[in-house]
C-alpha cells in the first residue's frame, strides 16, 4: 500500500488498514489568468496518488474545486495570513456534502476568501477550458466532481491552512495558496484529511506558476515542437517535495526518452507476448509505494529496457502494465510508421554529405547527434541507412 512521509519524516499509509475508499480535494489554478506549469505539478502529485492507489484495488473520487474569479483562492500564492479560530479540523468542508461531513453551505464564501459573482471577466471560461486542456494533455485523471470555489469556501481555507508548522504567537494560522495542496481523505471512522504538497517548481531559474505570471505554459511546450507528456516525465525524474527547476534542455531530453521508450514497446510488440519479468516489475512497484520515488521507478525501468537477456515480449507486457501509473502513452506508436523525429532529416543529410566527402569526424559527430534523437544509423554498400529506436 501507498506510504507517504509524514512532516515527522515517518511513513504513514494514506488509508487506514481495512480501509477500500479514499476522497481527494486539489484546487484548479485561479481562473483570471493562464495555467503555467508550476500550476500543474500539484495535480500530477493527485494523479499519481490516484493511480497507485488504484492499483491497490482502491475507489478513488477527485474533487477538483474549479477556480473562480475574483480572489476566492484565498490569499494567493505564497501569502500568509491570519485565520483566526481555522484549526484544520474545525473546518471540514466537503465538496460533495457526504453524510457527516460538516462545511460551509453552497454560495458561502467568507471570511478572506472573498465574495463571488460580481468580478467574472469575459476571458475567464477560455482559461478554465484551457487548464482542463493541459490536464488531458498530461493524461491526468478527470474529478468525478468539479465544485466552484464559491461553493466550496470552507474546504478552500482547510486547504489553505499549512497544518505541518506550528501557529505563532497569538493563534494566527498561517496560510499557502489552497492551489498548491492536495487534500487525502480516507473514507474510514475517524479519518482526518491530510494534506500533501508538491515542492515549487521554476523554470530556466524563474518562475513557472503563481500570481507572477512570467512562466511557461504546456502550450509553449507544445509550440516548440515537445510532446505535453515530456513535462510529465521530466517531473517524474523528480521526487515530489523536492524543488525542481526545469530547462528546455531537459524537457528536450524527456522528449527523447518518451520517443525512444515508446519506439521500444512498438519493436517489442512484434514479438511473442511473454510473462513480465515480476522481480523487477515488484521492485518498481515498492518504488511507487515507498513515498512515489518515481526516479528510483524509472531508473529500473531503464535497466529493464536495457536488459536484452530478457525477451521482448516480457519487456513489452512489463511496461504497459507500468504505464498505467507512469501515465506516458507507452504504447502510442504500435502499429504506427516509424516516423523520424524534428530534425533527424537535416542530421541525416548532412551526415550523408560528410561521408561522401570522407570527413569521418563529422560524420562521427552526426551519428552521436542522430543517437541522442532516438535514430540510429549504419553505413551499407548500398548508402546510409536508419532505424528508429
Amino acid at each position: 500500500m501507498l506510504r507517504l512521509l509524514d512532516p515527522g519524516g515517518r511513513a504513514d499509509r494514506v488509508v487506514p488498514e481495512g480501509a477500500r475508499s479514499l476522497r481527494m480535494y486539489t484546487c484548479a489554478p485561479p481562473a483570471d489568468r493562464p495555467a503555467r506549469l508550476g500550476d500543474l505539478r500539484p495535480h500530477l502529485l493527485a494523479d499519481l496518488v490516484r493511480r497507485v492507489c488504484e492499483r491497490h484495488r482502491l475507489r478513488v473520487v477527485l474533487h477538483r474545486v474549479a477556480g473562480d474569479p475574483g480572489g476566492l483562492h484565498g490569499t494567493g500564492s505564497g501569502a500568509s495570513g491570519g485565520l483566526h479560530d481555522g484549526a484544520p479540523g474545525k473546518t471540514g468542508g466537503s465538496c460533495d456534502g457526504a453524510p457527516g461531513e460538516t462545511g460551509g453551505a453552497p454560495g458561502e464564501t467568507g471570511g478572506a476568501l472573498g465574495a463571488g459573482g460580481s468580478s467574472v471577466r469575459e476571458d475567464v471560461p477560455s482559461h478554465e477550458e484551457a487548464f482542463r486542456a493541459d490536464a488531458t494533455a498530461l493524461n491526468l485523471r478527470p474529478p468525478e466532481h468539479s465544485p466552484r470555489g464559491s461553493e466550496a469556501a470552507a474546504l478552500l481555507a482547510e486547504m489553505a491552512v499549512v497544518s505541518e508548522a506550528l501557529p505563532p504567537a497569538g493563534g494566527h494560522v498561517l496560510l499557502s495558496s489552497p492551489e498548491e495542496t492536495v487534500l487525502l481523505e480516507a473514507v474510514a471512522p475517524g479519518a482526518a484529511r491530510r494534506p500533501v504538497r508538491s515542492a515549487p517548481l521554476r523554470f530556466e531559474g524563474g518562475t513557472a506558476g503563481g500570481s507572477a505570471g512570467a512562466g511557461v505554459s504546456l502550450g509553449d511546450v507544445a509550440a516548440a515542437g515537445l510532446d505535453p507528456l515530456a513535462v510529465r516525465l521530466a517531473l517524474l525524474g523528480h521526487r515530489h517535495r523536492e524543488p525542481v527547476d526545469l530547462t528546455w534542455d531537459a524537457l528536450r531530453a524527456a522528449d527523447r526518452a518518451l520517443r525512444r521508450r515508446r519506439a521500444r514497446v512498438a519493436e517489442w510488440s512484434e514479438s511473442p507476448s511473454r510473462p513480465m519479468p515480476a522481480e523487477r516489475v515488484a521492485r518498481i512497484e515498492a518504488a511507487f509505494d515507498d513515498d512515489l520515488d518515481t526516479p528510483l521507478a524509472l531508473r529500473l525501468l531503464d535497466e529493464m529496457e536495457g536488459d536484452e537477456s530478457l525477451a521482448p515480449g516480457s519487456r513489452f507486457e512489463a511496461f504497459l502494465h507500468l504505464d498505467q501509473v507512469l501515465g506516458l502513452d507507452l504504447p502510442l506508436d504500435i502499429g504506427r510508421p516509424r516516423t523520424l523525429p524534428p530534425g533527424a532529416d537535416e542530421l541525416l543529410e548532412r551526415r550523408r554529405s560528410a561521408r561522401e566527402s570522407g570527413d569521418q569526424t563529422a560524420c562521427d559527430l552526426l551519428t552521436r547527434e542522430l543517437a541522442g534523437l532516438g535514430v540510429e544509423v549504419a553505413d551499407t554498400p548500398q548508402g546510409q541507412s536508419w532505424t528508429v529506436r
